[in-house]
């Protein structure tokens, strides 16, 4: 007798998890006094899986982990109870609304394998939707998609409508976070139509939110909002307090399209308030970002980059490199012991496939091998890091190719350390009436070629040769520029033909005198940016609306500007890299966000500004491609 009641009482509670959570919630007591009652293990096991749930789902404030650990010390030892499964990708359900995504997919995938091995189709339908949930919040949208279509086909083939609907929503959802948003609107659609037939009046929110979603990405601010708006009212009377928090999220996003700032403030805080209570991580780094834009149109420089950090430092915890690279093995543990089982029968097929993919492999490798002999070859052309930070010891150099080598590279010239060309020079004793020898001058450069990767390199070869041939005739930035100019010219065998190539570089170049802190500098497209120590404005001294090389005359003239620097001042020069780069929100860095960067570690070290800015743009960049290469070279005298 025992037995059955635990039995109709855990069917019950798992039946109703879903329509009738508060009902869910009773069934968890009423299991926990019979657990008491009769020392019965699966129904206290039971009764704590059923409680984290319900509380889960109502956000109730719970220590969901200890419930579920708890109840998974009984399932550990009875592997065979569709409990496990339900415990173990439960766990991961939680670990994703914290943003612990490695610790999440782990979970999910032996929940997975444990559901599978017993048979149990419904519980692998629902660990493979929240293992679809955690790819999507990492940006790995074709992942996500995969497990939500298997989920979907499961869910088909148990003819479970409702959880059919929620499923073509997340995949709806997957589609618009790609930019297919044909796609994402015919899934929403089918969702709405599956919940409006079998009245699914809990589901019918989320649809609402997904659509004001795609509304917003549509630029259809006005009908965004509604959707929004008609959802918190559908959903007022619920508890769901992650779906107003969506919501929050959303209108406090359009009201700031919509020059609604007051509004877009007070969404903005409630949503906050929400995340913090839950502790959602993601969605709060997301409401620091909508805060961040927030200020930043309201020209609140300090509160604008204070939410900057503070996006910058939670997403860093949430989506950091090594979080990246340990899902990416679990991904790939998980599909190599998948793919053992189904070897057998397909290891025929799979010979020839295999035979191709491995010649693939060793033209890959041969290639590869190549491109970073190239980059030995290149760094060893570059100036050595020791030698500079010797003459500026307080400076640093920020180097980071797209790819294995660079179309970006930093040059530096001291007369105490002698280039090839001038030995040359010295070996057939000719006299240079125009170098200046002085121990106290110093000359480096950023320089950003056409393109990046390989053809990018070769410019960047060229130019480190023609500059270094430049600076042994003179020390003259302005003439310095001028012969680097017929140097490429010549190189590449330019003219204005229409078969002449357009290959060429951006360049900024400056003279320290360091004893007297006298600088020169000369610019083709890339300026210079000082800092004045106690001012609260860039000094920028712009270039030279000309590249070198391509079509630019050969006797093309480059401006000198001469600056005195004070003790404590920052020179900064750089490629376009930095400023160019895109976020997951492809939206672009750009100057004016780069500026505040620099004023907000001004009391940093050079090493330390170095770090901060290598971090920012790592953070910055995570789940995108690298647009360009990136240098950027900072000075303090």
């Amino acid at each position: 007798m025992k037995t059955n009641t635990t039995e109709d009482l855990i069917q019950k509670g798992w039946d109703i998890r879903y329509s009738d959570i508060q009902g869910c919630l009773k069934v968890a007591q009423d299991l926990e006094k019979l657990a008491i009652k009769s020392k019965d293990e699966k129904a206290h096991a039971w009764s704590l899986l059923l409680k984290a749930i319900g509380s889960f789902l109502l956000s109730k404030e719970e220590n969901y982990l200890d419930l579920l650990f708890k109840s998974k010390t009984w399932f550990d030892h009875n592997s065979e109870n569709f409990g496990f499964p339900v415990c173990l990708y439960f766990i991961g359900n939680v670990y994703e609304s914290l943003g612990d995504y490695d610790q999440a997919l782990h979970y999910v995938h032996e929940g997975i394998k444990a559901a599978e091995k017993i048979g149990f189709d419904e519980g692998q339908s629902d660990a493979l939707s929240v293992a679809g949930i955690i790819y999507s919040r990492i940006g790995n949208q074709v992942n996500a998609i995969k497990n939500f279509k298997e989920c979907l086909k499961i869910r088909g083939n148990l003819r479970n409508y409702k959880a059919m609907a929620s499923t073509l929503n997340l995949i709806a959802r997957s589609y618009s976070l790609s930019g297919d948003y044909k796609n994402s609107l015919h899934h929403y659609k089918k969702s709405l139509s599956l919940r409006e037939r079998y009245n699914d009046t809990g589901g019918l929110p989320w649809t609402y939110l997904g659509m004001a979603s795609l509304m917003e990405k549509f630029e259809h601010v006005k009908e965004a909002q509604q959707q929004y708006k008609k959802g918190l009212e559908i959903n007022k009377n619920s508890e769901d307090k992650r779906y107003n928090l969506h919501c929050l999220i959303g209108l406090g996003r359009l009201a700031i399209k919509s020059d609604q700032l007051k509004d877009a403030e007070n969404y903005l805080k409630n949503a906050q308030e929400i995340a913090e209570a839950l502790n959602s991580k993601p969605l709060l780094f997301e409401i620091y970002h909508a805060f961040a834009e927030l200020y930043e149109i309201q020209n609140k420089s300090i509160d604008a980059l204070s939410f900057y950090k503070k996006f910058h430092v939670l997403k860093e915890e949430v989506l950091n490199s090594d979080s990246q690279k340990r899902i990416h093995n679990q991904q790939v543990s998980f599909a190599i012991e998948k793919s053992q089982k189904e070897a057998e029968i397909y290891q025929l097929k799979n010979v020839e496939l295999k035979k191709a993919f491995e010649e693939i492999e060793e033209k890959n490798k041969d290639i590869t091998d190549s491109i970073n002999y190239a980059k030995r070859i290149q760094q060893a052309k570059l100036p050595k890091l020791e030698d500079i930070y010797a003459c500026l010891p307080q400076s640093f150099i920020l180097f980071k190719p797209k790819d294995i080598v660079s179309g970006d590279f930093y040059f530096f010239h001291n007369p105490n350390i002698k280039s090839h060309s001038e030995l040359v020079s010295e070996s057939s004793q000719t006299g240079n009436v125009n170098k200046v020898r002085n121990d106290e001058l110093v000359i480096i450069a950023a320089a950003d070629c056409t393109g990046h990767g390989v053809p990018g390199a070769f410019m960047s070869m060229i130019g480190l040769e023609r500059l270094d041939d430049a600076v042994s005739q003179t020390t003259d930035t302005s003439e310095i520029l001028k012969q680097l100019n017929k140097g490429i010219k010549t190189s590449l065998r330019q003219s204005d033909s229409e078969e002449s190539t357009r290959d060429g570089m951006d360049i900024a170049l400056c003279s320290f005198d360091v004893k007297n802190r006298i600088l020169k500098y000369a610019g083709a497209n890339r300026p210079l940016w000082i800092i004045r120590k106690g001012q609260s404005e860039i000094d920028e001294t712009k270039a030279t609306k000309k590249a070198l090389g391509g079509l630019t005359d050969d006797e093309q003239h480059f401006d000198t500007h001469t600056l005195k620097l004070n003790k404590g001042d920052t020179v900064y020069i750089f490629s376009d890299g930095y400023v160019d780069q895109f976020n997951a929100d492809d939206k672009k860095l750009m100057s004016r966000l780069f500026k505040e960067i620099l004023f907000s570690i001004q009391d940093k070290s050079m090493e330390e500004q170095k770090e901060f800015l290598n971090s920012f743009i790592e953070n910055w960049k995570v789940n995108t491609e690298q647009t360009d290469d990136v240098l950027v070279i900072g000075v303090r005298v």
